[in-house]
C-alpha cells in the first residue's frame, strides 16, 4: 500500500441488488475508506445428469455439460463409480474410464 505500508484485499462475489448492503457492512465493519466495484456477467453451461451403460453390465450415473443441445463435457459420479467399483472389486479409476467410454461410445453413435 502507500509507503509500504501492509494492506488487505477484500473481494465480495454477490448478488445483484446487495451492492449497497454490503459496502455499507465493509464500511462499518473495516477501516476502509473506499470501495471500488465492478458488475461482472457469467455463462454457465447447462447442465443435465442421466445415465450410460458401462460394459459390465452397470449404469454409472454422470453429469452433462453443454450448450445449444450439444453435450461438450461429461463427468461421471464419483460416488456411484466406487459403489460400482467395490461391487465388482475393481478399481474406481477403472469405472470412471469405462463411464466415460460408454459416453464417448454412445457420442459417436449420435445418441
Amino acid at each position: 500500500m502507500k509507503k509500504n505500508r501492509p494492506g488487505t484485499l477484500l473481494s465480495v462475489d454477490r448478488r445483484s441488488g446487495l451492492r449497497e448492503a454490503l459496502t455499507a457492512t465493509i464500511f462499518s465493519e473495516t477501516t476502509t475508506i473506499g470501495v471500488r466495484y465492478r458488475d461482472m456477467a457469467r455463462e454457465c453451461l447447462d447442465r443435465e445428469n442421466g445415465h450410460r451403460r458401462t460394459t459390465r453390465s452397470a449404469t454409472s450415473a454422470s453429469r452433462w455439460h453443454g450448450r445449444h443441445g450439444e453435450v461438450l463435457n461429461a463427468s461421471p459420479e464419483f460416488d456411484d463409480c466406487a459403489r460400482l467399483a467395490a461391487e465388482h472389486d475393481v478399481p474406481a479409476k477403472n469405472v470412471q474410464a469405462l463411464a466415460m467410454q460408454a459416453y464417448l461410445d454412445a457420442r459417436n453413435r449420435g445418441l
